[in-house]
């Protein structure tokens, strides 16, 4: 219900901007072609109505508004690593962390996302990861695909080994909890993951 109104939040100004001028053009006696023209101004009128208006006013919004919603860990779960990165959700590229824990692999979007809501896979329920094209991570739990972009770690040539890193989450499912902080070590001290994952833990 809140995706349909926020559509039709950002719909009303564009809608509305094309058929004023588009009235405005009929009232003045225009050929379709021009009525046409008129119509695609108004969008666009309406359009940067929403940026000029609304981005100052959803920035305030967030900065003023309570946080992003986080996951709390149970009872003797512990973090392990944690990367920045992207999940896409729909058409929205989430920037947040993701969270390698001793039971789940945790996104914590961060502020500024329009869709702030947190993801939880448990690690047990992982049946596939792999990298994907330009450097995405899919990870299937229970047949449902989750895509993460592991972004630049601020250093050079510090970009994450996607296909290694899904090669960790396939071994820590079918590890016990026990055991899954050896193998984050592991993969952490081994190659080049030491110094391109210092500046994200």
């Amino acid at each position: 219900m809140k995706k349909i109104l926020f559509s039709l939040m950002l719909l009303a100004p564009v809608l509305g901007g094309a058929a004023l001028l588009m009235a405005l053009g009929i009232g003045k006696g225009m050929p379709p072609g021009e009525l046409a023209m008129f119509g695609g101004i108004g969008a666009l009128c309406g359009l940067g109505a929403i940026v000029l208006v609304g981005s100052p006013l959803f920035l305030v919004w967030r900065l003023t508004g309570p946080p992003p919603p986080r996951v709390p860990l149970a009872p003797g779960e512990a973090v392990l690593l944690e990367l920045p990165a992207d999940h896409y959700k729909g058409w929205e590229a989430r920037s947040g962390t993701l969270i390698f824990t001793t039971d789940r692999l945790l996104f914590h979007a961060r502020r500024f996302n329009l869709q702030r809501d947190p993801v939880s896979i448990e690690l047990a329920a992982i049946d596939g990861a792999g990298e994907r094209p330009h450097g995405l991570l899919l990870v299937a739990a229970g047949g449902i695909p989750a895509r993460f972009l592991l972004r630049y770690l601020g250093q050079p040539s510090a970009w994450i080994d996607v296909d290694e890193l899904a090669q960790l989450l396939l071994a820590m499912a079918d590890a016990p909890a026990s055991a899954r902080a050896r193998l984050v070590d592991d993969w952490r001290n081994s190659g080049d993951n030491a110094e391109r994952t210092a500046s994200a833990t």
